[in-house]
């Protein structure tokens, strides 16, 4: 099966050239490599960082950071009704709540 066909308006069509020192370049090289993409991708991204519109897999970074503030909200919750359930004297594990905050930050950080 054929690839499906790009928008004109969609396609990467313009190109931009820029000179590096070799230092500069090994650094992009190590922390796109850090990142797993191609130093072309990386250089990309962190352009379209800088101008407030960084895409991640094709997702504007606004909706990714919308994601991440919901999730963070959603566990937040979760540990304030622990915490209170821990101070009306019942008997909750938050070491629990705070390894499951913990990890789940980590993971969308990762």
């Amino acid at each position: 099966m054929a690839r499906p066909r790009i928008e004109a308006n969609a396609r990467r069509s313009r190109q931009f050239g820029i000179r590096l020192t070799p230092a500069e370049a090994r650094l992009v090289e190590a922390a796109a490599a850090r990142a797993g993409r191609p130093p072309v991708a990386f250089i990309r991204a962190a352009a379209l960082a800088a101008a407030g519109t960084a895409t991640r897999h094709g997702e504007p970074a606004r909706t990714e950071a919308t994601a991440i503030r919901r999730e963070l909200r959603r566990i937040g919750a979760n540990l304030n009704q622990a915490l209170r359930l821990a101070h009306a004297g019942r008997n909750t594990d938050l070491s629990a709540a705070v390894n499951a905050v913990r990890d789940a930050v980590a993971r969308r950080l990762a």
